[in-house]
């Protein structure tokens, strides 16, 4: 495999997890495309030319075999080994740059043992998260297979026209389902795709986050504040730009203590802990915000605030974004010209709708995220992502 070298003028931290996410979410999308286009295959053989029992389990066999191929072409472990060493030799470059030491660290930089315990934790994590995703995008290609056989097995009762007709609507709504979306601990539901985008940015912020306070801690640096990300939600937001004690040495309350320009003391106001922050919702799944260390005297990095009408606007934008995703997915499980067009027609009207939302709203549009292969592939994410692109 290659080797990560981290970059100093990568860019700032969301953006990484914004392109390491986006990367793996868009393994996850295509291999669900191609298992629907798959079972397309497979569904317009028997509605032509129905099978019998035994060249169905055949088929059958032969299906199961072609989905293994696909999902196993996506290497979730070893893109989740990846993309979690690559956040944390980032978060360990950013707090040696934080801390003026020079900031082209070597990949395999040691960490200390808490810190590598939880990154090795957070990549266990990751690596049973995508496996659940690949078991389900698995199952679903000779579940509904065994479906459309159900649909299309029963000999012609009512004319032949009729029964067609039926079992052509039949099999197209099993194509369009898709596979069905998981449902998480707080009941939430996703796709393959935007499951393992979260996953990913969530175990990668996290490891950003470790690996950086590991590299803090090191230097006898314990004081942080909390930098919001962009899109701050409201739990995160009460706590950006606040002081934190990393390790609990300290309790909340004003303090003296050195400053990092001069020899004065400067009066610090220590708001709680970290696990205070968490315990309030601070480091949520999906969050953007980061860390960093604060130094006695010296200002503190701006964050973003809350805003409720932002989240509204963010969530419709993501439901818009969903809805083309939906739809371009049915277009490709089509089973004639005329349900294809009709679907192309409903996609440029939901795109429509998306750059009204933008222009009346002040979002930004990331194109990458209405695609099926939901990766933008620009020459940028080709350029920061060298060794996530050599896993095939």
């Amino acid at each position: 495999m290659a080797v990560y070298v981290p970059n100093p003028d990568a860019g700032p931290v969301d953006d990484l997890i914004e392109q390491l996410a986006a990367e793996v979410a868009s393994r996850y999308a295509e291999a669900e495309d191609d298992i629907i286009r798959l079972l397309k295959r497979y569904a317009e053989r028997e509605l032509e030319a129905p099978l019998g029992l035994i060249e169905r389990q055949t088929a059958l066999i032969h299906l199961r075999a072609e989905a293994q191929r696909i999902v196993s072409s996506i290497r979730g472990t070893d893109l989740a080994r990846q993309v979690v060493a690559i956040a944390a030799d980032e978060g360990t470059a950013a707090a040696a740059a934080r801390l003026g030491l020079v900031p082209q660290l070597q990949p395999g930089s040691t960490l200390g043992e808490t810190a590598a315990s939880a990154v090795a934790q957070l990549t266990f994590d990751l690596t049973s998260a995508l496996d659940r995703m690949e078991q389900r995008i698995l199952r679903y290609a000779p579940d509904a297979y065994q479906r459309i056989i159900a649909v299309t097995a029963p000999s012609t009762l009512l004319g032949v026209t009729t029964l067609e007709q039926s079992k052509r609507r039949a099999t197209q709504m099993i194509l369009d389902a898709g596979i069905p979306g998981f449902r998480d601990s707080a009941g939430r539901n996703w796709k393959p795709g935007t499951y393992a985008e979260m996953a990913t940015r969530t175990a990668t912020q996290r490891a950003w986050q470790e690996s950086n306070l590991d590299r803090l801690a090191r230097s006898g640096v314990n004081l942080v504040a909390i930098i919001a990300g962009v899109s701050a939600c409201k739990a995160c937001a009460a706590w950006t730009g606040k002081v934190l004690s990393a390790d609990g040495s300290l309790p909340a309350g004003v303090h003296y203590l050195k400053s990092a320009t001069s020899s004065d003391l400067v009066p610090v106001t220590v708001a709680g802990t970290l696990g205070d922050a968490r315990a309030a919702g601070w480091n949520h799944p999906n969050c953007r915000c980061v860390v960093v260390g604060v130094f006695p005297g010296l200002s503190i990095p701006a964050g973003s605030t809350y805003d409720p009408q932002a989240e509204e606007d963010r969530d419709r934008l993501r439901a818009l974004e969903r809805r083309v995703r939906d739809l371009k997915r049915r277009e490709a499980a089509a089973l004639d010209d005329l349900t294809a067009a009709q679907l192309r027609r409903r996609i440029r009207t939901a795109q429509a709708d998306i750059r009204a939302h933008v222009a009346d709203t002040g979002q930004m549009r990331k194109n990458y995220r209405e695609q099926l292969s939901f990766s933008d592939g620009s020459p940028r994410t080709q350029r920061a992502l060298p060794a996530l692109r050599a896993i095939t």
